[in-house]
Order: structure tokens, then C-alpha cells, then sequence
């Protein structure tokens, strides 16, 4: 990871750089890459700019030889993921028109240039990585017809000697580099420092998930801070002068009208002088085809004057091209996408409100209650938290991993530790995050992530009227998307059920033997972060081990786990899947059965265990399904 120290990010060409940070480092960086047929694989450009005399970065990129693979292997290959150190690097690679000489045999002026196009993330920001990377690829790829200038402008700079064209050239090739640092900087969505590193914070898979999800929603709502320049400027590199740089025509207005049937441009003379000759195109273009075209003629476009414009559109994703040219130069080039321009909503997360999908009947117990009251309510509920109150006000939670961790812990190292003269308050995790009625999922998954927590009370005027969990908001959000992208890969997500165990199952099980204690077991259940151990006798495995049995039979039943050994509370017989077995089965089982973990057998020796499957790996591989369908 880079250090953004100002000695070490020389200035150039008059571009000031700021790059998104957090803390003193870059969070992502940028690098485009060519081919130079006498020196290798070089940067064309970096991100921020002083990475390009970073000896490092050219190792890094250099590493991986697959970023290189010849045209004929191009289509193949969609992207490229690398983990180098604390960062990862991620690589697309496209081709792009030239006109410049080549050195190397069996290459001539038109031979395409070849690009790769990486960015590079911390790893805690891994979740930014793919939708940064499509977003950044689609939009330099925009240029890539235009970046065999800046492959001439790295040439001619270093020219001790240099002609009128080559002084041409770099002119123009830093009106590339300020375009592709414009697109650069502004890479990320419009989302606070704050958000982003929540975001990041998230430490379980499940919560990298919601992340991505509280993420891609983020950027959907996001709303640049700075006005959007429409004018792009494309020349072509003649021996002529310095005017070819100064602006001639700039679009005013681009906007949507008659319910979104027209695209309305409105583009004005900002010359001091008149123009002659003025001819004005629109064409529509769709998967690379020009399906139509319109053009007209001026003889004269006054200085000053605006020009107003209005074409018909049929379909939103269409995109359009809007030149102006005169009869010896291009003067105004601009790409129209309509469907940018219609205005951002509120994203789903913010729209929708915890009260619309809360649960009205949270389960409570006074503070002053016995814990081994409490642990009879949840199992009795088949819940695994209670909210503390205090009057009609929740002051604390209880969760399974807090009676788990400071009771019967304590119970273990203290003699005269009773489960039945504890109260629920020496035991409850207090102070508690808590929602109000009217705030929003966001809000909600925000809390989620930057405290790390399962459960949220939410309140009305102080008072108690419902909770929101971890899980509800994942399938709120995925159930909505569902709705909304009938069309796409989300059909994948319906189809998972058809899928067998053996893809989603964890293959690293916990085993413990019958004749080991609960300390041990607690060990297991703490450091490795799980819910549940198997347990074996002779090498078999006879039973298992899951949180809610610990509870039952320590604290209801009253075992002392100081003597009490673990084939005393394990479940047994064990109940054991196929790897073959479907998705929709294995999760039917889990429902009619009450079970949250389901170990799977072998089918060659159904004494010996392969893997085991819970209720939260099945939401994983829903929420990763919905990923890949964006």
C-alpha cells in the first residue's frame, strides 16, 4: 500500500491530483499499461501520477503473465485477479485503433495497440473491487481509439530535439491524461470516507456480503458534487498550431423531454469569431452498428449564438453520437447515453423504512431475571436473543455467544458460580445501538457493519415496538432485487435449489472425541468463531455439538460443566445428508427438523463425515449468487 507523501508525488502537466483516501493511503490506484516493442510492457498512465516512477509497480506488473497473453487468447479472458502484499490487483485487458509506426516486424501503423487496464485495491476493500473495475473499464475503453496519442506523447517527451508535431502531440496527449484523470478521481461514488471504511470493517463473510449489497445500493443513489462536463474535445494530430486546443463549442444542455421520447441538446459558439459551414450529426448506435443517422447544415453559427437541438429515441439504452464538424476539422464530439440522464431516485435502502419490515413481537425478559430463565425462553422460542428491559425500555441483549462466553465460563473457573442466582442484567451486553421507527434500511445496515452487531431494537418515542436482525435485511434487500431484475442472472438465484450440498458445503469440520470437556469445546466454539462441533468416538462420528445444546444442558438442565463431558450433551444419532444431496432438501430438513447445521456423510463410508452445511451457508450462496447477476 502506497504512502500519499507529497515528496514522493511530483506534479505534472498542471494536473492536481486527489485522490480518494483513507487515513494517509490511496485507496485505489490506478494503472493503464501498453506494449512498447523495444522496451516491454510499460505504464502508460497512473493513478495518482507519481505511481508511474514507482520501480515497484513494475514488478508488480510484470508478475503476471496472464495479463499479457497474446490477441489471439484476448477474448478469453475477462479479468485477472492478483493478491500482492496487502493489496489486490485487478486486471481487464482491450485493444484499441492506431496510427503510429511500429518497430517491430510484422506490425505496421494500423496494427491495434494492445492495453491492460488494472486497478488495485487494499484487500479489507476487496468487495469495491469488481463493480470499480467494470465502471473504470467501460469508460477508458471509451478512449481507447484515441490512446495511441499518448503512446506517441511518451515518445516524443523524450526527445532532446522536438518538432512542431511532436510539441502537437504532447499537447494533445495531456488532453488525454486530463480526461482520463477526470474519470479517475471521480471513480468512486459520491459515498463519505466514513461509509466506505464501515463498509470495510465488516470481519465475518456474511457481513463482506452485506457490504458489497449496502455498496452496489450506495453507489446506485450517489450523486456527483461537481457539475458534469459534456464537451470532449477530439482531434486529430496535424503539424498546425496551438489553436486546435482552444475550445470552439461547448454543450450547455443535454436533457431528456415529451416523457423521455426526445434527447434535447442545446451546444454553443463559445469562439470569438463566427463559423461557416457547419455541418451537425446524431447518429444511433447499438452493439457497435450505426442503426440511423441524421444530419444537418449551417452556413454560419455566430459567436456566442446557442443552438438547440431535439432528436428522437426509442429504447434508453441506445446510445447516441453528436458531432459538430466544420469542413476542416472536428470541432465537438460527444457519446449520449439516455439512460444517464434520467434523474437518481432514492435507492432501496433508503426508500424503504425498519417498520415495513420489522419484528413486531421481540422477545424480552426483565433485567432482574434469573439467566436460567432466560435460557429456557429462548430455547423454548427457538430464538437465539433476548432484548433486557428495564420497564418498557430495552437496556441490554442476550445472545447465545454471551451466555456462552461469560456464564458458563465463569461457571468453569469459578466453584461457586450458580447459574440460577445470576441475573439476566450481569450478563447482558450493554449499552445497545438501537433504531428508530422511521429509519431506513440503510441506516440499519450501516449500524450492522460499523459496530458489528446481529441485532437492532427499534423504538418509537422511546418506547419499544419492534427488532430488526442481520439476516432480515440481506433477504429484504435480495428479495427486492429479485423483483426488480426479473430479466437477469437472478433466475440463478431461483434455480439454487437444484443445486447439491457438496458445492456449498465447509470441508474443514471441527471434531472433538466424547471423552473431552467443555472447556475445550467452548475453546473450539470461541477461537474458530463456529456454532457447532462434531464429535467422534473411535475415530466415527456419533453426535454433535451445537451452541443451543451447550445452553440446554448446562443452564435448563443444570449439568456442572466443570465435570460434566461433552457425549453427555451432544445430540446423537447423528443426522447425516449425501454431498449429493439437492439444496431445497438439505434446507427442508433443517426447518422440519429444527436443526441449523447438517453434517454430510461420504457415500463410500457413511461413518465418515466430508463436510457439514448450515442455514447461513445456503444465504451466502444466495447473496453470492446476486453478485455475480450484477
Amino acid at each position: 500500500m502506497f504512502q500519499n507523501k507529497k515528496e514522493n508525488n511530483p506534479k505534472s502537466d498542471g494536473l492536481t491530483e486527489t485522490p480518494i483516501l483513507t487515513g494517509d493511503k490511496s485507496l485505489y490506484e490506478i494503472f493503464l499499461c501498453y506494449f512498447d516493442e523495444a522496451r516491454g510492457h510499460l505504464t502508460l498512465y497512473t493513478y495518482p501520477e507519481y505511481l508511474k516512477k514507482d520501480q515497484n509497480q513494475e514488478k508488480i506488473i510484470k508478475i503476471h503473465s496472464i495479463w499479457f497473453l497474446d490477441t489471439e487468447f484476448q477474448e478469453n479472458l475477462d479479468h485477472v485477479d492478483l493478491e500482492y502484499g496487502d493489496r489486490i490487483y485487478l486486471a481487464m485487458k482491450f485493444s484499441g485503433e492506431s496510427y503510429r509506426k511500429k518497430s517491430r516486424s510484422g506490425m505496421d501503423e494500423k496494427t491495434p495497440e494492445t492495453y491492460v487496464l488494472m486497478l488495485s485495491l487494499p484487500k479489507d476493500y476487496s468487495f469495491l473491487g469488481a463493480d470499480l473495475l467494470v465502471s473504470l473499464y467501460s469508460k477508458i475503453k471509451a478512449l481507447a481509439d484515441r490512446l495511441y496519442i499518448l503512446i506517441q506523447k511518451e515518445h516524443a517527451v523524450y526527445k532532446v530535439v522536438k518538432s512542431a508535431k511532436d510539441r502537437t502531440i504532447i499537447k494533445e496527449g495531456k488532453v488525454i491524461e486530463k480526461e482520463l484523470y477526470n474519470i479517475s478521481k471521480t471513480l468512486l461514488p459520491r459515498i463519505s470516507a466514513d461509509a466506505i471504511s464501515s463498509l470495510a470493517s465488516a470481519t465475518t463473510k456474511k457481513n463482506e456480503k452485506l457490504a458489497y449489497l449496502l455498496f452496489h445500493d450506495m453507489s446506485r443513489s450517489s450523486v456527483p458534487s461537481t457539475p458534469r462536463q459534456f464537451d470532449i474535445s477530439k482531434i486529430g494530430i496535424t503539424e498546425d498550431k496551438t489553436e486546435y486546443f482552444k475550445r470552439i463549442a461547448m454543450l450547455t444542455k443535454i436533457e431528456l423531454i415529451e416523457n423521455r421520447k426526445k434527447i434535447k441538446v442545446a451546444v454553443k459558439n463559445v469562439s470569438l469569431k463566427d463559423l461557416y459551414n457547419i455541418k451537425i450529426e446524431i447518429s444511433q448506435v447499438q452493439e457497435f452498428f450505426e442503426t440511423s443517422h441524421w444530419e444537418t447544415s449551417i452556413d454560419t453559427w455566430f459567436a456566442g449564438e446557442e443552438l438547440v437541438f431535439q432528436y428522437p429515441i426509442s429504447d434508453l439504452k441506445n446510445h447516441y453520437i453528436f458531432e459538430i464538424n466544420s469542413t476542416d476539422r472536428k470541432i465537438l464530439v460527444k457519446e449520449i447515453q439516455p439512460q444517464r440522464l434520467i434523474p437518481k431516485e432514492e435507492s432501496f435502502f433508503e426508500r424503504i423504512l425498519v417498520n415495513e419490515f420489522m419484528d413486531n413481537n421481540p422477545l424480552t425478559i426483565s433485567y432482574s431475571a434469573k439467566i436460567s430463565d432466560a435460557v429456557k425462553l429462548m430455547n423454548s422460542e427457538k430464538s437465539d436473543y433476548l432484548l433486557v428491559t428495564l420497564g418498557e425500555k430495552p437496556i441490554g441483549i442476550i445472545t447465545n455467544r454471551d451466555i456462552l462466553r461469560k456464564l458458563i465460563r465463569s461457571c468453569l473457573l469459578r466453584r461457586d458460580a450458580d447459574p440460577n442466582k445470576i441475573q439476566c442484567k450481569d450478563i447482558m451486553s450493554s449499552p445497545i445501538k438501537v433504531l428508530n421507527v422511521n429509519d431506513n434500511i440503510r441506516k440499519a445496515a450501516m449500524m450492522v457493519l460499523q459496530h458489528d452487531i446481529k441485532k437492532l431494537p427499534v423504538l418509537d418515542d422511546g418506547h419499544l415496538v419492534g427488532i430488526i436482525r442481520h439476516n432480515d435485511i440481506i433477504n429484504i434487500y435480495l428479495s427486492q432485487r429479485l423483483e426488480e431484475e426479473e430479466e437477469t442472472n437472478f433466475g440463478e438465484i431461483r434455480n439454487l435449489g437444484e443445486k447439491t450440498v457438496d458445492e456449498i458445503m465447509i470441508k474443514d469440520v471441527q471434531k472433538l472425541s466424547t471423552n473431552q470437556n467443555i472447556a475445550t469445546l467452548l475453546d473450539i466454539l470461541f477461537k474458530k468463531k463456529i456454532g457447532s462441533v462434531l464429535i467422534t468416538e473411535n475415530g466415527k462420528a456419533v453426535g454433535i455439538i451445537t451452541e443451543r445444546d451447550i445452553m440446554r444442558e448446562i443452564i435448563e438442565k443444570g449439568k456442572d460443566p466443570r465435570t460434566t463431558k461433552i457425549h453427555e450433551i451432544m445430540s446423537s444419532p447423528l443426522v447425516t445428508i449425501s454431498p449429493k444431496t439437492k439444496i431445497s432438501e438439505a434446507n427442508e430438513i433443517m426447518i422440519t427438523k429444527d436443526f441449523r447445521y447438517l453434517p454430510i456423510a461420504s457415500d463410500h463410508d457413511p461413518s465418515e463425515i466430508i463436510g457439514i452445511v448450515s442455514s447461513t451457508d445456503i444465504l451466502r450462496l444466495d447473496i453470492k449468487k446476486a453478485e455475480s447477476a450484477y
